[in-house]
Formats: structure tokens, C-alpha cells, sequence
């Protein structure tokens, strides 16, 4: 049986910075989230829950830091061609707004 990898959450070595790539794409290719113990999903092997279950808790630990450094994100978003708001923006709302 594999072992369960536990992570510290009382001093998680990731800055705000390690969240632009997720925040502005939805994915982290450069394994800046790692030290969270969070796993691109889409790394993962198929045919296991290992994906769905890793993109869940993806998505939940995106939310919550959307939620915490989203507004300092957005005051140094700068539109790109075809991307006029980070898909943190789009998939959780603006920060602060209802529902963010």
C-alpha cells in the first residue's frame, strides 16, 4: 500500500508568485505548487481515480488561494491577445465579487 503524503500546512514553501502559471492557465508546468503537495492532474496516470480525485483537490486549493492573493493578482494582470481575464477570473469570479 502506497504511503499518504502529508503535507505541512503551517509554513507551505510556496510564494504568491508560484500561483501565477495556475492562476493565469489553470496549470502548473513548472511544479511551482509541489512543495504544497499538489499534482498537476493531468500527470497523473489514467484508468485510477488518482486524476479526478487530484483535480479536485487542484481545483479547491486554486479557489482558496484565488480567494487569498486573487485581488493582488489582478492589480498586475495585464490583458494578452485572447486572454483578456486570467482563467482564475474566469473560472472562480474577480476576486471579491459574490461567489469568489
Amino acid at each position: 500500500m502506497p504511503l499518504k503524503r502529508r503535507v505541512d500546512k503551517k509554513s507551505p514553501a510556496v510564494t504568491p508568485e508560484a500561483w501565477q502559471f495556475p492562476f493565469t492557465l489553470g496549470h502548473d508546468y513548472f511544479d511551482t505548487l509541489a512543495p504544497l503537495g499538489l499534482a498537476e492532474p493531468h500527470r497523473l496516470p489514467l484508468g485510477s481515480d488518482a486524476p479526478a480525485l487530484a483535480q479536485a483537490e487542484w481545483e479547491s486549493a486554486i479557489r482558496d488561494a484565488w480567494a487569498e492573493h486573487g485581488a493582488e493578482f489582478m492589480a498586475t494582470w495585464r490583458p494578452m491577445d485572447g486572454q483578456p481575464l486570467p482563467w482564475a477570473a474566469v473560472a472562480f469570479g474577480r476576486p471579491g465579487a459574490a461567489g469568489a
